[in-house]
């Protein structure tokens, strides 16, 4: 699936909710992946420790690491309303054979008791790895049932597939899983979820010789105990094609759609440019940043802004560019800094000029 396609599917699952049926899982092939799961660490401030009153997991991700190596260290800022701001790396430059973009969105997602804002915190998140066959249930529940909302290039669906038939249980008749003669119906809008929060129910049930699911039994949760229920319900309510089956699978998940508003941008009076700038270089370009939306920052729906520092050429080229700053991670700066290699403008060099991105979610 190209970039564009995912944000097109990812955009639609953050305005409706999510449910996933079990895939209809392949034949699971050999695979070098394992299963790379995050460990959060203390968060330091100085020389204080700080203790969330809401932290949210990282997602598990397909990883061709050898060694689960050093921990992934972050450092950010928490402000007066107990938020973490200023997310960014601390750290060499990230290993292509592990996916850690989801750790910066679901540190974005933490909270804090509110109060004085601290400066200069940091943690880290240990990482393990372990094999289909080593992985303990729950970790498997939790990957298997969130994989469709891996980001593109986590190449995980082997491992997907391989989860899947550990575990189904012994003497299941359902390879595949059946299909439900209509869709499902789960009212995700009224079932609640934190802001940058995705939980998942994941069920066993069986067919009787009518199609009608008998035996529902709630295998694993991520503790949303709306969904389970309405999950329950819905399988319940579901028919399926008249055959006897035994031991099928079946999950749901909730991904938040609460955007989480940028926080306030600092005054125009800190990062001022020169006038010539402000008449002369035009605004639309802006437009051309708000496509590189970071995708990861869709999946846990997180609004964000940069303000960065550039001259302009001859030749209408951006050059010098400096990110000034970028909230609520360093990420959204990232993006710019790529887009702004591709921007030409009209008129004539300018140097000092400063600009303001701002990244909206779809609706907005």
């Amino acid at each position: 699936m190209n970039r564009a396609a995912f944000l097109m599917t990812l955009v639609a699952l953050l305005e409706t909710g999510a449910a996933s049926p079990s895939p209809i899982v392949p034949a699971p092939q050999p695979s070098t992946l394992r299963i790379a799961s995050f460990r959060a660490g203390p968060v330091r401030c100085g020389a204080s420790e700080r203790v969330p009153v809401r932290a949210v997991t990282p997602l598990p991700v397909a990883s061709a690491l050898a060694g689960p190596g050093e921990p992934i260290r972050f450092g950010f800022r928490i402000d007066q309303d107990g938020r973490p701001l200023s997310i960014r790396r601390i750290g060499g430059p990230e290993d292509p054979a592990l996916d850690i973009r989801d750790l910066a969105p679901a540190l974005t997602a933490w909270r804090f008791e509110p109060g004085a804002a601290q400066a200069d915190c940091e943690i880290a998140f240990a990482v393990q790895l372990d094999s289909v066959e080593s992985a303990d249930e729950a970790l498997l529940f939790r990957y298997a049932a969130l994989g469709r909302l891996q980001l593109p290039g986590s190449g995980d669906g082997a491992l997907v597939a391989r989860a899947f038939v550990r575990l189904r249980r012994p003497g299941s008749t359902c390879t595949p899983d059946p299909v439900p003669l209509a869709p499902m119906s789960l009212q995700f809008q009224s079932i609640p979820e934190i802001p940058g929060g995705i939980s998942y129910s994941f069920f066993s049930f069986d067919v009787d010789a009518e199609g009608r699911p008998v035996h529902i039994r709630l295998l694993d949760s991520s503790g949303n105990g709306a969904l389970d229920v309405a999950g329950d319900a819905a399988i319940g309510q579901a028919r399926f094609p008249a055959q006897p089956r035994i031991g099928c699978l079946h999950y749901f998940f909730r991904n938040s759609t609460e955007r989480v508003a940028a926080p306030v941008e600092p005054s125009s009076d800190l990062y001022p440019a020169t006038p010539a700038c402000d008449r002369e270089i035009p605004w639309e370009i802006a437009t051309l940043f708000r496509r590189r939306y970071p995708v990861e920052f869709l999946r846990r729906p997180a609004e964000g802004w940069v303000i960065f520092g550039y001259d302009v050429v001859p030749s209408g080229a951006l050059d010098n560019i400096r990110i000034l700053a970028s909230e609520p991670a360093a990420r959204f700066g990232e993006e710019v800094s790529r887009a702004a290699a591709e921007v030409r403008v009209k008129g004539r060099a300018q140097r000092g000029c400063v600009q303001r991105v701002r990244f909206l979610l779809p609706g907005r």
